[in-house]
């Protein structure tokens, strides 16, 4: 009777929980642990400092908004109704409609 190998905590945690901590979720790439902290004094001690250096850190200054659509920039443009196109030569086929043409 053969024997499988356990499987490792990373491989756990993927399988019960979806979580891959050996994929970079940004680029894709292959991540390496290098330790595994259990002991709750220094995660304590550790979660602290991160909580202490982002306290610090500057406020992140977003660029100025940018100015509002120009609404006006394309009204020479409209549609329009430049005559009866019921008498026009161009567009006139007895009905009235929108003449296009400028």
């Amino acid at each position: 009777m053969s024997r499988r190998a356990a499987m490792s905590w990373a491989q756990r945690l993927k399988r019960v929980f979806n979580i891959d901590i050996e994929t970079c979720s940004k680029c894709g790439g292959a991540l390496k642990v290098i330790a595994c902290i259990e002991d709750p004094l220094v995660i304590d001690k550790i979660l602290t400092h991160l909580d202490n250096k982002a306290a610090l850190a500057e406020p992140v200054v977003l660029p100025p908004s940018r100015a509002p659509p120009q609404r006006n920039l394309f009204d020479w443009f409209s549609v329009q109704p430049l005559h009866d196109s019921r008498n026009c030569s161009h567009c006139g086929r007895g009905k009235a409609r929108t003449c296009l043409l400028l």
